[in-house]
């Protein structure tokens, strides 16, 4: 599914190099390390690139999902919709 995503993050943005990553390194504070799930690449700037997967079987929009669950872990403020920072994932990107 990570491989999806990628190919459709990179048709979305074709100016950009969207790639498969595995360890990040800093590169001035050497003790800081990401294991994102892609790097992206647009000019001289790289952005990390951290991929979740919803399972949602009744296929429902995220509007649907943000209203029925509770814990889910997108919130939706005035049509804008963010990662709860109190969501466990928030800490993963």
């Amino acid at each position: 599914m990570e491989d999806r995503v990628r190919s459709i993050v990179q048709h979305m943005h074709p100016q950009s190099i969207v790639r498969k990553t595995c360890l990040v390194i800093h590169p001035l504070d050497q003790y800081i390390a990401a294991s994102p799930d892609g790097l992206i690449r647009s000019g001289e700037d790289y952005m990390l690139l951290e991929i979740k997967c919803i399972f949602n079987p009744d296929d429902n929009s995220l509007e649907e999902l943000i209203s029925k669950l509770s814990d889910f872990c997108l919130s939706n403020s005035n049509g804008f919709i963010s990662l709860k920072r109190n969501h466990k994932y928030y800490f993963q990107i």
